[in-house]
């Protein structure tokens, strides 16, 4: 509602500085608020609605293997995923055998998708001199 207003009112009034102390007032909001997000895990046993509607859609020797990537995945990736994605990113990983990094760029309206899957390891994603920022 701040940005909105300096907008309205003077849009001169919104200066680099006011905007960065913007930018970190929502990330600290937004990361407070999603604090605990990201411990709900799926588990096929409790649910397996998800996973069978995910098998429909890949080969059935791929069974197992989609029930591995499925395994405590947080469940806000799955429920702000569409099926076809997570298909996607289940067949990108699949790849990573191949490719150790698979990318793939999408057009979303304005804006593009960019979806990055790798093996997790130590140091994977380092602390930059500069500050990421991201969308959720």
């Amino acid at each position: 509602m701040t940005f909105a207003d300096i907008k309205a009112v003077n849009p001169e009034a919104l200066t680099p500085w006011k905007a960065e102390n913007l930018w970190q007032f929502y990330m600290s909001t937004a990361n407070f608020m999603d604090r605990s997000v990201d411990e709900v895990r799926y588990h096929a046993a409790i649910d397996p609605t998800l996973l069978n509607r995910l098998r429909s859609m890949v080969p059935s020797a791929q069974y197992e293997a989609l029930g591995q990537f499925l395994e405590g995945l947080p469940q806000r990736y799955l429920q702000t995923r569409l099926p076809e994605q997570i298909r996607n990113h289940f067949q990108m990983a699949l790849n990573l055998d191949e490719d150790q990094v698979q990318l793939d760029l999408r057009p979303n309206r304005q804006l593009f998708d960019l979806t990055v899957i790798t093996r997790d390891r130590t140091r994977l994603l380092p602390t930059w001199p500069g500050r990421w920022r991201h969308g959720a």
